[in-house]
C-alpha cells in the first residue's frame, strides 16, 4: 500500500506557490519601466600631466520625463575604476564629473583612460542622454581633445 500524503500538504503547496509568484509579479509591477544598463563607453585616449578629462552627460528628453540616475566611471587600460560619480540627470539639464590628471596616483606623465556610463531610469528618458568627454587644460581652461557621441 502507497502511503497517503495528506491533504493539507498539498493546499499548503498550492498557496506557497501562488503566493511566491504573486510576491515576484508584485516586485516587477512596482518600477516595470526602470532598467539599468551600461549605456556607452569611450575606446581609450590619453589624459597627460596637467589635463583635466571631463565627463559630461545632457538629458535632452521631454521636460516631463523622469530624472535618469547616472553612474560616470573613469578607468584605466586594465579596466580598474580610478573615479565614479553617481549623479541625477533632469530633462533639459547637463551634469559633469572631472578627473584632474593630478589626482591619479602614477608616476607616468600620461595615462591610458575610458569612459563609461551606467543610468537607471525609464527607457524613454534614458535614450535622450547624450555623452561626451574634454580634455583640457588645467591653466589655460583650453580645450585639447573633444569626444562626442561616443558608442
Amino acid at each position: 500500500m502507497k502511503p497517503q500524503i495528506p491533504t493539507s500538504y498539498w493546499t499548503a503547496l498550492v498557496l506557497f506557490t501562488v503566493c511566491w509568484f504573486c510576491a515576484i509579479n508584485s516586485a516587477r509591477a512596482q518600477h516595470p519601466q526602470n532598467r539599468s544598463i551600461d549605456l556607452k563607453a569611450t575606446s581609450l585616449y590619453g589624459l597627460a600631466n596637467l589635463q583635466i578629462a571631463r565627463f559630461n552627460v545632457a538629458n535632452i528628453g521631454n521636460p516631463n520625463q523622469r530624472a535618469v540616475q547616472v553612474e560616470l566611471l573613469f578607468l584605466d587600460s586594465t579596466g580598474t575604476v580610478l573615479a565614479q560619480s553617481a549623479q541625477t540627470v533632469l530633462p533639459g539639464r547637463a551634469v559633469s564629473f572631472d578627473l584632474p590628471f593630478s589626482m591619479l596616483a602614477t608616476n607616468e606623465n600620461r595615462i591610458q583612460l575610458r569612459s563609461v556610463a551606467r543610468a537607471e531610469g525609464p527607457f524613454e528618458a534614458i535614450k535622450n542622454l547624450k555623452m561626451s568627454v574634454e580634455l583640457f587644460d588645467e591653466d589655460s581652461g583650453k580645450t585639447a581633445v573633444f569626444i562626442d557621441d561616443f558608442n
